[in-house]
């Protein structure tokens, strides 16, 4: 969408892909729309670094990760590696059990499962972290499960399929979840909330591309038709409705 496109050593002994660099002194955290990195001269870091005392998890695009679970370490939303709560503990576990993965409808190929990321999240703010799956072999079945924490089980709460998309981002202000997704021209952004134990969608936007074409099918202009909430509005209006939702967090 237009808007939003844009630990001690006993705990790293144990991770046997893990490759520790220096920080050299040139190195600085930068920003940018998509997220942090943590910035070696042209270059970035990636996997695990210790940074000032704490531990942080960079991925191959250099980005760090926060809200999820690496390795089976929980990184909190600053991307820190923090001491996991029961449920954080729980779901550590069951992402390990390919029994527990296939029973939850986790999309696997060839015996694996393919999970494309895993995000930790107290959505309502209940004190309660609940677990977002985003799998998929192919555009057509990528999808976010979205699993909560009660009474000492882990509880499945909806399947979203969201074709070629998946997990967009949070907004603490509102205890909103975006997925986003699209297929041939069309693209939509559906928000979600979990209350009273259910996971209710409470905001759909969608922008359809219309092509106008010669003769021989080439387009030659388009138009596109934006709706919010089953309600035709503007561009202008559809931009700006996103203002509401001002602090997602990716």
């Amino acid at each position: 969408m237009k808007i939003l496109k844009k630990i001690v050593i006993g705990f790293l002994c144990g991770i046997s892909i893990l490759v520790i660099h220096p920080i050299g002194a040139n190195a600085e955290w930068k920003l940018d729309s998509t997220g942090w990195w943590y910035a070696n001269n042209n270059s970035w870091y990636t996997g695990w670094k210790q940074i000032n005392n704490q531990w942080y998890y960079f991925g191959q695009d250099g980005y760090m990760a926060h809200d999820t679970i690496i390795d089976n370490y929980y990184l909190n939303s600053d991307g820190i590696y923090s001491n996991p709560e029961k449920e954080i503990k729980a779901y550590s576990s069951v992402l390990n059990d390919n029994n527990w993965l296939k029973n939850n409808d986790v999309i696997f190929r060839e015996g694996k499962s393919c999970i494309e990321k895993v995000v930790i999240l107290d959505i309502n703010q209940d004190g309660v972290f609940d677990m977002l799956i985003h799998s998929g072999t192919y555009s057509s079945d990528y999808k976010v499960s979205v699993f909560t924490y009660n009474n000492g089980n882990i509880q499945k709460l909806k399947d979203i399929q969201t074709f070629s998309g998946g997990y967009l981002g949070y907004s603490p202000s509102q205890k909103v979840f975006f997925v986003t997704g699209g297929h041939m021209d069309y693209y939509y952004t559906d928000g979600y909330k979990i209350e009273n134990n259910q996971c209710i969608n409470v905001y759909t936007s969608t922008d359809t591309v219309k092509y106008l074409r010669d003769n021989n099918g080439y387009p030659i202009s388009s138009t596109h038709d934006y709706i919010i909430d089953n309600k035709s509005v503007s561009e202008e209006e559809y931009n700006n409705n996103w203002k509401q939702f001002g602090d997602i967090k990716k």
